[in-house]
């Protein structure tokens, strides 16, 4: 039972660690991001359209594309999934029918398992509904009118179809932007989208800079109360841990506004942030613990800002979630 015990809490051990990310860069280590997107919080971000004169977007558009926008699980996460389902399975079975031995050779009958067999039984098949609920969230399509928000077109690779008019995916995203954009201006005819994207930039770096000196409170105006509150936290653990998060050489390489509203009262402009960085991990020595301090890593963020309606008011960063 002792090693039964132990087994479990290994393969406990493990699925945390597969399923949980370190930190990396300012809320890039939070799994499905983090923060208040107003309505839109537990909304994928809109992906910006593929643009002919990024080579790279060019590329991307001339490979195939998969008749179903649900998500390919890494190879690395699947064969760990398996290992972990084969091991847990054989766990279970060994601890049916050790109970089962056990019950028979000690009363001649079958004296069924134990409270704890039963409990920890109970933990694993647990941990196996966690796995699979959180794998099927990973794969749900994104829309269920018929578009993939990761393929950019319709299931069947065709424009989208509305009222008998055909749309472009690029041209769906612009319009949903401009439309938003429209209301904004509606309270602010002065605001422009360049400057909008610098002023998103600014606040991209002085972010990013706060987070490596692990004190948000230089950018606090900067940050929704609830931001705030989430990287406060996080940067105080690393203090307390004797972690630094090291940024260095960070390159933007595009900057999108991908969505833009209104809602209560407030603006709501989200921003795809396409960059690479050197993202690693150092104690208070600068000894490197985790990443890389040569190999830069490439990274899309999407970073909603906020504000109350209307000029002069101070734009505010509310989230951030990954690709």
């Amino acid at each position: 039972m002792k090693k039964t015990l132990t087994m479990a809490i290994a393969i406990l051990i493990i699925i945390l660690f597969v399923s949980t990310d370190v930190f990396a860069r300012a809320g890039g280590g939070k799994s499905g991001g983090m923060g208040s997107r107003g309505s839109k919080t537990y909304n994928a971000p809109m992906k910006s359209a593929p643009s002919p004169s990024s080579p790279s977007q060019v590329q991307r558009q001339q490979q195939p594309i998969p008749t179903t926008p649900a998500a390919q699980p890494s190879r690395w996460g699947g064969f760990m999934g398996m290992l972990a389902g084969g091991i847990i399975g054989g766990m279970i079975g060994n601890l049916l029918f050790s109970s089962l031995a056990h019950g028979m050779g000690a009363t001649g009958g079958y004296g069924g398992p134990g409270l704890f067999d039963i409990i920890l039984i109970g933990l694993i098949i647990f941990i196996i509904y966690r796995l699979i609920k959180s794998r099927r969230q990973q794969e749900a399509p994104a829309y269920s009118t018929g578009y993939s928000q990761q393929s950019g077109q319709g299931f069947d690779n065709q424009p989208m179809q509305y009222s008998g008019t055909t749309y472009s995916p690029t041209s769906y995203i612009a319009d949903d932007v401009q439309t938003g954009i429209s209301h904004i201006r509606q309270l602010d005819a002065s605001f422009d989208e360049r400057k909008f994207k610098e002023t998103a930039t600014d606040i991209f770096f002085k972010v990013q800079a706060a987070w490596m000196a692990r004190n948000m409170d230089n950018v606090k105006h900067l940050l929704t109360q609830e931001m705030y509150n989430i990287m406060k936290e996080d940067t105080d653990k690393m203090k307390r841990e004797g972690r630094i998060n090291r940024l260095e050489n960070i390159a933007i390489r595009n900057v999108e506004i991908t969505e833009a509203w209104q809602e209560e009262g407030k603006d709501y402009i989200t921003v795809e942030f396409n960059a690479n960085v050197l993202d690693y991990i150092t104690d208070e020595a600068g000894r490197v613990l985790e990443g890389s301090n040569v190999e830069p890593v490439k990274f899309v963020e999407y970073w909603t800002f906020t504000r109350m309606a209307g000029p002069n008011n101070q734009w505010q960063l509310s989230a951030i979630q990954q690709e």
